[in-house]
C-alpha cells in the first residue's frame, strides 16, 4: 500500500509540475480557478477533518512561485503570506494540525490580480490522490480520478 501511494505520488509530481511550467507559460498560476480552487480545498470549509493529498502536492511545488512573508511571531509557520511573483495576487497559506494522523495546509487567495484566463472550476474537483483524514466532505464536493482525469481538469481539456 505504501509503494503504490508512493509511486502514485511521483506520478502525480511530475505531471503537476508539467501544469505548473503551462501555466507559467501563459501567464501564471492565479489566472487559472482550476489551480486556485485545488490550493484551496480546505476541509474546515465543510466541517470535517481531512487533508487532501493532491492539494498538499500541488501547494508545495508551486511555492517556488510565491515570495513568502510569515504572519505572526518570529518562528511561527502556521501562517504566511504569499504573493505571486508574476501578477502580485495575495494567498493566505495556511497550517493546521488536527490529531497525529491529520494536518491540513490550505492556500486560499486573498486579492486577485491576475486577469482569469483559465475555464472554470467545477464540482466535483477530480482528485487523484484524495483525502486522508477522519471526515469527509460529500461526494458532490470530491471525487476520485485517474491521473489522467485530474491532469486534464487541471489543464482545461
Amino acid at each position: 500500500m505504501v509503494n503504490e501511494f508512493n509511486e502514485r505520488h511521483a506520478q502525480l509530481k511530475e505531471a503537476l509540475q508539467a501544469v505548473l511550467d503551462g501555466y507559467t507559460a501563459a501567464a501564471c498560476p492565479c489566472a487559472f480557478p482550476r489551480f486556485r480552487q485545488v490550493v484551496g480545498i480546505d476541509c474546515t470549509d465543510t466541517g470535517d477533518s481531512y487533508c487532501c493529498h493532491d492539494t498538499e502536492l500541488l501547494i508545495y511545488l508551486s511555492k517556488p512561485l510565491f515570495e513568502v512573508e510569515p504572519l505572526g511571531k518570529p518562528g511561527e509557520a502556521a501562517n504566511e503570506k504569499w504573493v505571486c511573483k508574476t501578477c502580485a495576487s495575495v494567498y493566505d497559506w495556511g497550517w493546521s494540525d488536527f490529531s497525529i494522523h491529520v494536518n491540513r495546509q490550505t492556500l486560499k487567495i486573498s486579492n486577485l490580480r491576475a486577469p482569469q484566463i483559465g475555464r472554470e472550476a467545477l464540482k466535483p474537483v477530480p482528485l487523484f490522490l484524495g483525502l486522508w483524514g477522519h471526515s469527509y466532505p460529500p461526494k458532490t464536493e470530491m471525487q476520485p480520478a485517474t491521473l489522467e482525469e485530474f491532469i486534464d481538469y487541471l489543464k482545461e481539456k
